[in-house]
């Protein structure tokens, strides 16, 4: 349980507000403490405007449930309580009620990162309407707090479409505990780490963290306070470059990651923290490639939510990590989810029934109606309390026979009530019996809408795939009419253009004459010129990128090589960036095949406002392909790096800052690239 002081767990017990308690020793004073209700927890309306929320804090309900309990401590604080009118607040005989109090109830709950939605039941606890009751302010704050920061978080980490996240809200959460829970909260919705090392410890949450200006000041000069991180922490190295002036501080980070290199260790990545996070990261991209540095990361902070990140992302910002923090943690533009737990059915206790059975041993009258009891304890009693039934049931059927010996009444009515006490029994039994044939129907249709619903995906998927062939199909006949027309009609129009100049040169002599040969020169280079213009236009159509890079990747899959991911972002491309894209994801591909040792492979091919981007990552040996390939590899990196630049774009290829691996990044404008459309 994330509270304060973890020393005193059991404290969850007073982590309730008032009321609870006061309707507890009502339930208790008016004999139905042991009633059994069913309480479901939910919220309202959509958090953040979404359409959906995560849910989270359900794995702490076991040890807030084992630890519900009043210490003398306890005890002594609630007895010490004055009611507003004077007197205690609580009676002395509920208080010691409280001191063997154990909760003992059943909890179903959506699993933490389900989806949840409005409504919709995210826990039910069931049990006595008592033990029920007290659980209901801690359960709300534990899971309503954790699932908002997860549906905030699940929101951050989508925005930054793969790139890592880390949770650096703890100074700015709401308390100690607020801040464990969001470094919970977060982690289980998609943050790779979290600044706070308690949670790392208590959760084992991966943890992570950089410096701060103040380390930069401490020192005579930026320079130095970076040689002296770098120094301290040579496996760890990330700077923080925007102390004073970003650019100022690139060089510094660039002077630092030579001489790390000349000493064998490697500048992890750079942090920018204010400013035009979007403008100042391209240029510090650009300078350490410029400087034979593709492996520093870029990280970003500065009270990022999932707009801000979108938007960087949007303007083509090469940031490779994101840190963000306050609006996180503090769930910025949402302050709470708004969760309710609602009494949703509640059912007398079997107690009365027993006490009626226990009186009829004793009071023969009573004999009659006990068939009815036992129907209610049949349908109400719990599996661990069933020898109590039983044993009941064994003490009525000799005191029937006891009342027959007596002839306290007669052998007709004591017969019948045995009759029908079983009968009540056996058919209370078969009630539940269909009761859980039922539940069991309901789970088997939930499974049979869910395997549609899977189906219906499938067909889909099929669906597409089928346009995705007919497609091709068609690009390929675009082709081939284009080689026919280039290599037919092209052939002809060309021969028939230079049979007209001779025979214009032979009647030059008859003016008449030549100007007609020139006239149809003229119309049949006109239609020369036509049919060029055609087949260029069908070529470009058949030069689709989605088509090319699809056909790579599938050539390059094998049952034995890595798996590889595609996903193409871009609707159309000129057929210049489409060929360019196709030779650098063939050339990356055959790199990380034969060097790499990879398992995963991921294409990412994404249109954005003003570029082109083409992104080929792997999780293989990074540094393999950088120092382990001989000179074909190397002419093969430059001619990816001229293929991109001769477009006018950027090319980067080095091994993936502190996640491993290898990554391919190219970029061509669209100003560029639109000449060749």
């Amino acid at each position: 349980m994330a509270l304060t002081d973890i020393s005193h767990p059991t404290d969850i017990a007073m982590l309730t507000d008032l009321y609870e308690l006061t309707m507890a020793q009502g339930l208790w004073e008016s004999g139905k403490a042991n009633e059994q209700g069913c309480f479901t927890a939910f919220y309202r309306d959509h958090p953040f405007g979404s359409a959906y929320a995560v849910m989270c804090g359900t794995a702490e309900l076991p040890e807030l449930v084992e630890n519900l309990r009043f210490t003398p401590e306890d005890i002594d604080y609630l007895a010490s309580l004055q009611a507003p009118a004077g007197g205690a607040m609580f009676k002395s005989a509920f208080l010691d009620y409280l001191r063997d109090f154990r909760a003992h109830v059943n909890i179903d709950a959506v699993p933490e990162g389900e989806l949840v939605f409005p409504r919709e039941p995210m826990v039910r606890v069931t049990g006595p309407a008592l033990e029920c009751q007290l659980l209901e302010t801690a359960l709300l704050n534990i899971v309503g707090f954790q699932t908002l920061v997860a549906t905030k978080t699940a929101r951050v980490v989508l925005a930054a479409d793969g790139r890592p996240v880390a949770e650096f809200g703890l100074r700015r959460a709401q308390g100690p505990d607020g801040g464990l829970a969001v470094a919970r909260a977060s982690y289980v919705a998609g943050c790779s780490s979290t600044s706070n090392v308690l949670a790392g410890r208590r959760y084992g949450i991966p943890v992570f963290g950089t410096h701060a200006h103040s380390w930069v000041m401490s020192f005579d000069s930026e320079l130095e306070a970076f040689r002296a991180f770098a120094k301290s922490s040579p496996k760890n190295c990330t700077l923080l470059i925007d102390t004073y002036d970003v650019r100022e501080g690139c060089e510094h980070a660039i002077t630092v990651a030579k001489e790390m290199e000349a000493v064998g260790e490697r500048l992890s990545a750079i942090r920018i923290d204010s400013g035009d996070l979007a403008k100042l990261s391209k240029y510090v991209r650009g300078r350490f490639d410029a400087e034979g540095l593709p492996y520093v990361g870029i990280s970003v902070s500065n009270d990022l939510d999932e707009y801000t990140i979108q938007s960087l992302l949007d303007q083509g910002a090469p940031i490779d990590s994101f840190g963000v923090g306050t609006k996180l943690a503090t769930c910025y533009d949402q302050p709470a989810l708004g969760g309710v737990y609602k009494l949703s059915a509640r059912r007398a206790s079997e107690t009365a029934s027993y006490v009626y059975i226990i009186a009829a041993v004793f009071v023969p009258p009573f004999v009659p109606l006990a068939p009815l009891a036992f129907y209610d304890i049949a349908r109400r009693v719990r599996r661990e309390h069933a020898w109590v039934a039983l044993g009941i049931g064994s003490v009525f059927a000799f005191a029937l026979i006891a009342d027959l010996r007596t002839d306290a009444l007669t052998a007709r009515t004591l017969l019948l009530t045995a009759i029908l006490s079983v009968a009540a029994t056996l058919l209370s039994l078969r009630t539940a019996q269909l009761e859980h044939e039922q539940q069991r129907m309901r789970r088997t249709r939930d499974e049979l809408q869910e395997r549609a619903l899977a189906l219906e995906a499938r067909n889909r998927d099929l669906a597409d795939r089928q346009d995705y062939e007919v497609e091709l199909a068609t690009l390929a006949e675009r082709a081939r009419i284009a080689r026919e027309i280039h290599d037919n009609v092209g052939h002809q129009l060309t021969r028939a253009s230079l049979q007209t100049e001779a025979l214009r040169v032979v009647h030059a002599n008859e003016p008449r004459i030549a100007a007609d040969f020139a006239d149809v020169k003229r119309t049949v280079d006109e239609a020369l010129q036509l049919v060029r213009a055609s087949v260029h236009a069908l070529n470009d159509n058949a030069v689709d990128l989605s088509v090319q890079l699809e056909r790579i990747v599938e050539g390059a899959r094998s049952d034995s090589g890595p798996q590889v991911e595609l996903e193409v972002l871009a609707e159309h491309a000129p057929a210049n960036v489409a060929n360019c894209f196709a030779a650098v994801l063939r050339e990356a591909l055959s790199n990380t095949m034969r060097h790499a040792h990879a398992k995963t492979i991921t294409v990412r091919c994404m249109e954005h406002p003003s570029f082109y981007q083409l992104i080929v990552t792997d999780d293989g040996a990074g540094g393999v392909q950088a120092s382990g390939c001989g000179a074909a590899e190397d002419m093969g990196l430059s001619s990816m790096r001229e293929r991109v630049e001769a477009l006018g774009g950027t090319f980067t290829a080095g091994p993936r800052a502190g996640v491993g691996g290898w990554r391919v990044f190219a970029t061509v404008p669209k100003q560029q690239g639109d000449e060749g459309r």
